[in-house]
């Protein structure tokens, strides 16, 4: 069964963990989210995007296969029984006699391909409409009817079946204890019972056990157990049982079914992914949605997205998280996002390269529509706190993090930047930013540039776009819209407030002058 349902062919080289988008937009905290909810380690593979669209279109198969309530069913309750068929797999090497570890090995075993038998022809009745599945399905069916594992089922049923028909009597007497395969002894011990015990009882039968099942052997003085040495003599009573069992271990104990761990862990991963994301959809009254995936120069949109780090910090509370929309036409590269501070500024950009990187994951992205190009990377640079231990300055720190960002960049990735070179006077930014952007849009990368430069709009291919406040006060709507030239409406609202518009200004001087003419 050696295939996956994540990758087609070599997975991608993983990106390093400690990358500034995964810290930025808050991506490393939603993994972890994820991860807690999942009972096997599926962190890695968040870490290596996809970087073809058919990649990325047969992940996004598999989770519509899985929306459907009996896709997820059917793989929920595979993933939980492989778990505890795993565990008692480990459990049987660890056991205390040679017997106990082979039989239970031989029990797990059989189980595990139970399993697989029954996934095999619920696949079946299922019919998933994901190549991702029917390939499991078709791989699944080959390996149940290779030679190989047709010669393992056969040896594991008629060794079972041969332990089935193990019956042994005990003739207790003090500390003796006789183990035979002789009816007439229990059959005598029980009449002698009937005899002595026959008045003062009523349930004989608890005396008279011919079939008792062995209970897991415990120690007994550090290094005997009565169950082992019943099981010792056994071996005299049925060698060729026992010895078939031998075998069966010596040649099976180390046995794994071949790409069986993996397909579990993808499937973990598709699970948590969509748990993780019809909980916060559920709790948020939010959507959630597969993009749609074009090539590289069409228009780009995401309806109703939303920060997913704060949609989960949100989820349950009365405070509503506000959805925006996200429009990327031909012939435009970056969105000059303005506005109020505290105003949705961060939140829209980290949004927007939350959907980019879950998009290249195969993911569900926040929205209720969408329709991307599959990013080559998602390179970002927001404004940090400099450490006491750093000796270069902050603009020099951002001038050496934008010279990594440039030798990543290409016309397929994403850059968002959030308030840059706010170290240095407004002049330097200004002249700082516009080559920035110029590089960029030379390079046709296209992105997002949040600040309060609102002169960066005028530059060629640039969107401009306003954080809005609820009309007549200062209260942050938490709304980014287009606009068609950035205006200084937070700034104007201000000065209504404050009456230090020029007209309020010129009123009062009038005023002033009056009183002192009069």
């Amino acid at each position: 069964m050696p295939m996956s349902l994540l990758f087609l062919g070599q997975p991608p080289v993983a990106r390093p963990a400690t990358a500034s988008c995964f810290q930025d937009l808050n991506l490393n905290l939603i993994f972890e989210q994820i991860q807690q909810d999942c009972p096997v380690p599926i962190k890695d593979i968040f870490y290596q995007p996809l970087t073809t669209i058919e990649a990325v279109q047969r992940r996004q198969a598999i989770f519509r296969d899985l929306l459907r309530p009996a896709g997820y069913q059917l793989m929920a309750h595979f993933v939980t029984a492989a778990a505890e068929t795993a565990a008692k797999i480990k459990q049987a090497h660890h056991d205390w006699t040679a017997d106990q570890q082979a039989a239970d090995l031989l029990t797990a075993l059989y189980e595990q391909h139970e399993q697989l038998e029954k996934l095999t022809e619920a696949l079946a009745h299922f019919q998933p409409q994901s190549l991702g599945l029917q390939k499991l399905q078709a791989d699944l069916d080959t390996y149940l009817q290779a030679p190989a594992t047709q010669q393992l089922l056969t040896m594991m049923r008629t060794l079972t079946s041969a332990l089935v028909q193990v019956q042994f009597y005990l003739t207790i007497n003090g500390r003796y204890v006789r183990v035979t395969t002789n009816q007439l002894a229990a059959s005598n011990s029980a009449e002698v019972a009937t005899k002595l015990f026959g008045p003062i009882m009523t349930d004989l039968s608890e005396l008279y056990r011919p079939n008792a099942s062995i209970k897991t052997a415990e120690a007994v003085n550090g290094d005997t157990s009565l169950q082992a040495n019943i099981v010792v003599q056994l071996h005299k009573l049925y060698p060729a049982v026992f010895a078939q069992l031998t075998t069966f271990y010596q040649q099976y104990q180390q046995y794994t079914v071949p790409g069986y761990e993996q397909v579990v862990t993808e499937l973990n991963w598709y699970l948590a992914v969509q748990r993780y994301t019809q909980r916060l959809a559920r709790m948020n009254q939010l959507n959630f949605v597969l993009p749609t995936l074009v090539e590289l120069g069409a228009p780009e949109r995401i309806e109703a997205g939303f920060d997913l780090e704060l949609a989960y910090v949100q989820a349950g509370k009365q405070t509503a998280v506000v959805p925006n929309d996200y429009v990327l036409n031909p012939n435009e590269q970056f969105l000059i996002v303005a506005g109020p501070n505290q105003g949705g500024k961060t939140t829209y950009i980290r949004m927007i390269g939350q959907a980019y990187y879950l998009a290249a994951l195969g993911m569900p992205i926040p929205g209720s529509r969408a329709t991307l190009h599959l990013a080559s990377h998602v390179l970002t640079h927001f404004e940090r706190q400099e450490k006491a231990t750093q000796l270069t300055g902050l603009l020099q720190h951002d001038i050496e993090r934008l010279a990594a960002l440039y030798q990543t960049v290409d016309e397929h990735s994403i850059v968002l930047m959030n308030e840059l070179f706010s170290s240095t006077t407004t002049v330097d930014a200004e002249k700082l930013g516009q080559l920035v952007l110029t590089h960029l849009t030379a390079k046709q990368a296209h992105g997002v540039y949040v600040t309060f430069l609102e002169s960066l709009a005028k530059l060629p291919h640039m969107v401009p776009m306003q954080a809005q406040i609820i009309a007549g006060t200062t209260i942050r709507a938490y709304k980014i819209y287009r606009c068609s030239e950035t205006v200084g409406t937070y700034a104007t609202s201000l000065l209504n407030k404050y009456q230090l518009t020029t007209k309020a200004i010129e009123r009062r001087l009038k005023h002033a002058s009056q009183s002192n003419h009069a």
